[in-house]
């Protein structure tokens, strides 16, 4: 079948210093000339009345299993990279 099968893309910075360096927006660029901009997620903290300035470098798309992607950091790129495609066989 030439249909697309779309799976969730999971992509987490793991290095030591990832609630703190923001790497956002990631941009998830495909071989067709498609490109999704991601955001990261909302601050996870309190301290004292406000925001802690913690957030998760994980971030979410849904991608079609039969192209080829590039995945751009505005900020450093992690050394330390999970990439999850899920339910993928």
């Amino acid at each position: 079948s030439t249909a697309d099968s779309y799976r969730m893309l999971t992509i987490e910075n793991m290095d030591a210093d990832h609630e703190i360096r923001r790497i956002s927006p990631v941009a998830v660029s495909s071989n067709d000339g498609y490109t999704d901009l991601l955001n990261g997620c909302m601050d996870k903290g309190w301290c004292f009345s406000y925001t802690c300035l913690k957030r998760l470098m994980t971030f979410w798309t849904i991608v079609p299993t039969n192209k080829i992607y590039t995945v751009h950091f505005s900020g450093s790129a992690p050394q330390t990279l999970r990439l999850h495609l899920q339910n993928a066989r």
